[in-house]
């Protein structure tokens, strides 16, 4: 039987597996083979739509909608300096966006709800989504391919350090959209996420040099 205790730690376990073993995007071949596994473990049947996302479904015993809860593989081009025991293993490579986490705490929905299918009404899609950080970005590759097909929602998540632990902040519509490269490169390069531009208070001085 599932417990909290249990769950959290499956997801720490994968959170630290993921970190040391990153991949950039569209190469996240052991990243996808690695989940495949995890997820066939559990007894279920993992597809593709666009041939390097992952995706699985969970139906409930009652119909309904189809809701999407998506998560990202891709790590950065960035050097790991932090000296953890469960530090990337890739030289020049690093989870350094979270994608680590977010891949850890899908798994961590998809033991939960493989065990409480009777909570869920309609059907539920997880979606382990290739290349975020790339433009256009590999989540174009999944539109096309259907993976929004006969879908009625679809829910993103991030890692925000600012939130305090336990909470949840929620909005609708467009958040941390893609910018131009040459931002995305300086903030990467400064160990900052697109996400946090917002912390900036000079950001037109910081392109000017």
């Amino acid at each position: 039987m599932l417990n909290i205790s249990n769950l959290h730690q499956i997801m720490v376990d994968y959170r630290r597996h993921f970190h040391q073993y990153p991949e950039v995007s569209y190469d996240e071949v052991n990243t996808r083979k690695y989940i495949i596994k995890e997820l066939e473990n559990l007894g279920l049947k993992p597809f593709t739509f666009s041939g390097k996302d992952v995706a699985v479904e969970i139906a409930g015993q009652q119909p309904g909608k189809t809701v999407i809860i998506r998560a990202d593989m891709d790590a950065l081009p960035v050097f790991e300096e932090t000296g953890l025991p469960f530090a990337s293993k890739i030289d020049g490579v690093m989870h350094a966006c979270g994608h680590d986490g977010h891949m850890a705490i899908l798994l961590g929905l998809i033991h939960y709800f493989k065990e409480h299918s009777d909570k869920i009404v309609g059907k539920i899609r997880f979606l382990f989504q290739h290349a975020e950080e790339d433009v256009p970005a590999g989540a174009i590759e999944v539109v096309n391919s259907g993976g929004l097909k006969d879908a009625d929602a679809i829910f993103g998540f991030h890692l925000w350090e600012p939130l305090e632990l336990g909470k949840i902040g929620v909005r609708s519509g467009q958040q941390w959209q893609g910018v131009i490269n040459l931002l995305s490169l300086f903030l990467v390069m400064e160990g900052m996420g697109q996400c946090q531009m917002k912390l900036w208070t000079r950001p037109l001085l910081l392109l000017s040099l």
